[in-house]
């Protein structure tokens, strides 16, 4: 439909061609890594199923939170902006963020130089504080 039919059929609001362009960009964005979130997912359950140790926690915790997200998402745009609809996606992105971030660092440790233990506690401090910080406002 083009722009002049949605503005005609729904004149209360606009089509506001930047703001769809930026919403559209982040939806395939969002649906890009959801996907690779879904790949590393059932990648880590089959090398677990073919007896190779990997991690679990981290990818099935990302699967979760993505499908979260999406569901968030959509509140966001059918509930018209609530904040604290907009707050929790805001969480959950930092939180999906978070896991990535732990899932690099725990995969790759030996290349830090650190043992799993000391990372994961920084992990954890650092998602408590982005956390706190991003819910206090």
């Amino acid at each position: 439909m083009p722009a002049s039919q949605a503005n005609q059929a729904f004149p209360e609001r606009p089509l506001e061609k930047g703001k769809a362009w930026k919403e559209m960009i982040h939806r395939y964005a969002a649906e890009t890594l959801g996907l690779l979130i879904l790949f590393l997912t059932i990648k880590s359950w089959v090398l677990r199923a073919k007896g190779k140790p990997g991690q679990l926690l981290a990818p099935n915790m990302l699967l979760v939170m993505v499908i979260f997200q999406g569901i968030l998402g959509m509140w966001t745009v059918t509930w018209l902006l609530k904040p604290v609809v907009v707050t929790a996606h805001l969480l959950g992105g930092m939180i999906i963020l978070i896991l990535l971030y732990w899932l690099t660092i725990t995969a790759f440790h030996p290349l830090f130089g650190c043992k799993s233990s000391k990372i994961t506690l920084w992990i954890v401090a650092s998602v408590a504080l982005v956390f706190a910080q991003i819910a206090l406002g």
